[in-house]
């Protein structure tokens, strides 16, 4: 299960809510339907940017829209990713942040992206942002785990994510990871390290942009996610598929 359908903040058209079906196998048919009552189950949080948000073309995907396919029904996936954010204004949010915020339970998990939008920040405040991120979930009882940015098409892995005043937002992320004793998913190397071994075009926007994911994309990258909380055993792998 997932919610909400679309982005917290842009003025972008909702998507259906209800269910979303992904058909997996080689002669894929659905056989049936069944519906039975909600009931409240523990939340996965997304914090994000463009790269991970809900996205209302069907050009454009973000990893996020497409991680809720990779979990039982135990938990509910809460995107409150939107296109455009940083890690401050993520922070400042009360559409994304402080809606996360007010809704998380102890035991939750909230998995947090974000660096694409800091292109102008320093190093100073983009550790304070993170661990801003790291602090108040911890002081909730909330897991966290941090994401490092998904990888732009071609970019060298060292000069990925370097901010003009010389931050360098992977490295960042993943120390801060290391202070605070949390997880952390170094989407950069991992999305890179692919981007090595297939031709970008089919799997980002229209063909041509080399920041954003289509549903190809997306796919991959959720998967990559999926495989990054099984690896590193947390607790949030009980609830894969």
């Amino acid at each position: 299960m997932r919610e909400p359908e679309g982005q917290p903040i842009q003025e972008a058209p909702r998507g259906q809510d209800g269910l979303q079906l992904y058909l997996r196998g080689s002669a894929p048919a659905l056989t049936a339907v069944c519906v039975k009552p909600y009931t409240a189950k523990p939340k996965v949080w997304i914090a994000g940017d463009s790269t991970v948000c809900d996205q209302s073309s069907t050009a454009f995907a973000g990893w996020g829209q497409h991680l809720p396919q990779h979990f039982k029904e135990s938990v509910v996936v809460a995107n409150y990713a939107d296109s455009g954010e940083s890690s401050a204004t993520v922070l400042a949010s009360p559409r994304m942040w402080g809606t996360i915020k007010a809704g998380w339970r102890a035991g939750d998990w909230v998995l947090v992206q974000v660096g694409h939008n800091d292109k102008s920040v320093t190093t100073a405040a983009f550790r304070s942002n993170i661990t801003a991120f790291v602090t108040q979930a911890k002081a909730a009882g909330v897991n966290i785990a941090l994401c490092t940015p998904i990888a732009r098409v071609g970019y060298a892995l060292a000069a990925q994510h370097q901010s003009s005043a010389d931050a360098d937002i992977p490295a960042i992320i993943k120390d801060v990871a290391r202070t605070e004793n949390v997880p952390v998913i170094d989407l950069t190397t991992a999305t890179w390290n692919w981007l090595q071994t297939v031709d970008w075009k089919p799997y980002f926007a229209n063909g041509t942009d080399r920041t954003h994911t289509n549903p190809a994309g997306a796919e991959v990258v959720a998967g990559l996610v999926r495989d990054a909380i099984a690896t590193q055993k947390l607790e949030l792998a009980a609830h894969l598929r």
